[in-house]
């Protein structure tokens, strides 16, 4: 499993690297600063060997994270694939929309923590990644 970090803020991207390498030393992170970036690299690697967790901002230029969530849907991805939302957002509204797409299982407010992606790493979408 690979992790995917799509953030566009410099100070937030790196916040979260730290995270990611404190907990999982070992896991190869990809980061990104768009939606169509990482949308990109999905689709050209898109096997069934590879899975991907996708940590994932909603609020980006070029193509945020509701425009990729969408295209994730409309578009057949042949690796697994699990999606966490990243958000400075408090609308109930986004929570509420994030459970329209079925690759998403988590919304989590930032700086993102090591306990939420500890919480994230016990969760049955990231265990199925793993399998």
């Amino acid at each position: 499993m690979e992790i995917l970090l799509v953030e566009d803020d410099l100070v937030t991207t790196m916040l979260h690297e730290r995270v990611v390498n404190k907990v999982l030393p070992d896991t190869q992170l990809r980061k990104f600063n768009n939606g169509q970036a990482v949308s990109d690299f999905i689709y050209a690697n898109n096997t069934p060997d590879n899975s991907y967790l996708v940590l994932l901002d909603l609020t980006m230029s070029i193509m945020d994270g509701w425009e990729f969530l969408d295209e994730l849907n409309t578009k057949e991805s042949g690796c697994k694939l699990a999606v966490v939302l990243v958000t400075t957002s408090v609308n109930p509204d986004d929570f509420l929309k994030s459970r329209d797409y079925p690759q998403v299982f988590g919304f989590f407010g930032k700086p993102f923590t090591v306990e939420n992606l500890e919480e994230i790493l016990r969760h049955e979408a990231v265990l199925a990644l793993k399998s």
